[in-house]
């Protein structure tokens, strides 16, 4: 695995052939478990995947996992949350530090790349269908025995991944534009 700046992920994966360009695990990690949520195959939008428990067993067995995963899904890179910011609710930073250093030393994933990303820098459009998600699921589908931080904190690798997608994007529209503009 190699740690590469969060617009040269995308930037790589946009040089691909369409048909092989792969999508994104977006990562959410602390003590007890990882969330998980992956990228449509265009990589416009995030979706919560599932949940990791990480008392499930060893490393190599979580990365026998993440293996499984990037061959269902056609992944081709990691979008982790930043262990480098402060006041996360969420996400420990040093969960995080330890679980990136011990999924290093399986040495499972020589040729993935992986980037940080802070869910802090989300849009108000992830917000917006967390929002209505959760209502939906407690209101509409008649579950309001559950507790909804726990369903917001279901989405947070989906928040963290849609964030991501929707800054990359923008990112490479406006370089677009002043390319066009030259």
């Amino acid at each position: 695995m190699k740690l590469v700046k969060p617009l040269n992920l995308f930037n790589e994966l946009l040089k691909k052939n369409p048909s092989k360009r792969g999508r994104f695990l977006g990562l959410c990690i602390n003590e007890q478990h990882v969330d998980l949520a992956v990228s449509d195959p265009d990589n416009l939008y995030a979706v919560p995947l599932s949940v990791i428990h990480r008392h499930e067993g060893s490393m190599d067995l979580m990365a026998d996992k993440f293996q499984t995963l990037i061959s269902e899904h056609n992944l081709a890179g990691f979008v982790i949350d930043s262990p480098y910011r402060t006041n996360s609710t969420r996400c420990d930073s040093g969960a995080i530090k330890n679980f990136i250093f011990d999924l290093l030393i399986t040495r499972k994933f020589p040729g993935l790349k992986y980037t940080f990303w802070s869910d802090q820098i989300a849009t108000k459009h992830m917000d917006f269908v967390v929002e209505h998600n959760v209502k939906f699921i407690l209101e509409d589908l008649n579950l309001s025995q559950l507790d909804p931080k726990e369903i917001v904190d279901k989405f947070a690798a989906a928040r963290l991944l849609q964030g991501y997608l929707d800054c990359v994007h923008t990112s490479v529209e406006l370089d677009k534009k002043a390319d066009f503009h030259k």
